[in-house]
């Protein structure tokens, strides 16, 4: 039985994931204003969002079996990232923001940690738990366009990949994206997710239709790709497997020389016994 592999579980090597907090819907109605972004992770239709739906949203994300807001921890962090706004005031750690209005989609939050961006682990529905039993979630990511291009968005998903297979025993976990979005597409392949199909004509984008881009992970391709098995235990399988072939034409071997030592004449049936047995493995 081997050692559990110490694990940070709510840090990867350059984020933190953290509750969603009432500190955090400034940000998150940022991330609704936001149209890229928005455009690229929602099939909703764009629309003003006050308040009351930045709660709402913070309420869904209590809700998922994971949902987290991405964030760089530390002011030096931040600061590297993206340039702080100028007119807002620096607040205690966990503090919410004061957003300037001025400025840009993207505020600092606080001077503890920088969100950008949010991620949630969905499986079924409160009300079909008894589907809880097939063992599959999807991922659902949104990285502020301030913040793409830097790899945080493949190093979140890898961290939500670890959560799913390696503690949370799931058996797939799906993510999707809009046809248009080909990034998104070749980010996920590049990951390891496989392509498994596409509803045609699915979105409605900019003036014209779009297909859905499904793609999904087992957890045996996981712990093949990231988790250091499946390989090894393939070879081990396989080892296993030749010795046992041997060990049965050794039990065949003894059988056949048992029965011609019975037998004081000379005839061909030990040697008919000989090859119905080892045709047989």
């Amino acid at each position: 039985m081997t050692t559990p592999t110490p694990y940070n579980g709510w840090r990867s090597k350059r984020l933190i994931f953290l509750a969603p907090e009432p500190y955090h819907e400034d940000f998150l109605h940022a991330m609704s204003q936001d149209w890229t972004s928005f455009t690229n992770a929602a099939p909703m239709l764009p629309t003003p969002n006050g308040t009351e739906g930045a709660k709402d949203f913070r309420t869904w994300l209590q809700k998922a079996m994971l949902g987290v807001v991405i964030c760089l921890p530390g002011e030096d962090a931040a600061s590297e990232a993206a340039p702080a706004e100028p007119s807002a005031p620096k607040l205690p750690p966990g503090g919410p923001a004061v957003r300037n209005p001025a400025a840009s989609a993207v505020p600092t939050l606080n001077a503890k940690h920088t969100p950008i961006g949010t991620l949630t682990l969905t499986g079924p529905p409160e009300n079909m738990s008894r589907m809880s039993r097939h063992r599959r979630v999807d991922i659902g990511i949104n990285v502020s366009s301030a913040y793409q291009g830097q790899g945080y968005g493949s190093e979140a998903i890898l961290w939500s990949l670890e959560f799913a297979f390696k503690h949370a025993g799931m058996h797939r976990v799906g993510i999707g994206a809009m046809s248009y979005n080909t990034g998104a597409v070749r980010l996920y392949e590049r990951l390891g997710f496989k392509p498994e199909g596409r509803i045609r004509d699915f979105f409605w984008h900019d003036g014209e239709f779009w297909d859905a881009v499904e793609l999904g992970m087992l957890e045996g391709e996981w712990w093949e790709r990231y988790g250091g098995r499946g390989k090894k235990e393939g070879v081990a399988a396989n080892a296993c497997q030749a010795e046992l072939l041997i060990l049965l034409k050794l039990v065949n071997l003894v059988v056949v020389v048992y029965e011609t030592s019975k037998s004081s004449s000379v005839d061909t049936r030990p040697r008919t016994r000989q090859h119905a047995i080892m045709g047989s493995v």
